[in-house]
């Protein structure tokens, strides 16, 4: 969404009580847009009701999730228009959303569903990297690994 200037008063605007209540809820309007929305629904089924929200090409919402979905399907239903699948970026694989993480997605026109915005990949989990390591996946980031460095290890074969 992009915000332009606007000429609030001019010689035929009059300054009056409900001019300046207009402008007041603007003002909380855009604040409102700067909070993450909690989700409502379930895990795979999940609800927003989103100020200045509307099935365009490319806008976005962002918003904590309420619950997880375990990797499976999962929709989106903005305002009451509609459950969208919601999709890993450019794929028809459903993303792992966690609970009370935040969550930015953006709407795609042409497949008419939402792709969740890229922060993370993998499939490695704390027991396959190193310890004190950190790394990210599809379930979350800042991961921290647990697998022991055991350092140079020798080896004498045997039969």
């Amino acid at each position: 969404m992009s915000y332009s200037k606007t000429n609030w008063i001019d010689s035929t605007t009059p300054i009056s009580a409900g001019n300046m209540n207009k402008i007041e809820q603007g003002i909380t309007d855009i604040d409102t847009l700067r909070k993450y929305l909690t989700a409502g629904g379930t895990g795979t089924v999940i609800t927003l009701t989103a100020l200045h929200f509307d099935l365009t090409d490319g806008a976005s919402v962002t918003f904590v999730a309420s619950s997880g979905n375990g990797g499976v399907a999962t929709t989106l239903n903005v305002n009451g228009l509609g459950a969208k699948l919601v999709y890993k970026p450019n794929t028809v694989v459903a993303p792992n959303l966690t609970a009370g993480k935040a969550i930015t997605v953006w709407y795609n026109l042409t497949g008419d569903c939402f792709f969740i915005k890229a922060s993370a990949e993998g499939t490695a989990i704390v027991a396959n990297v190193l310890a004190t390591k950190t790394f990210s996946n599809d379930s979350d980031t800042g991961l921290t690994g647990s697998m022991p460095n055991n350092g140079i290890v020798n080896i004498t074969p045997q039969t």
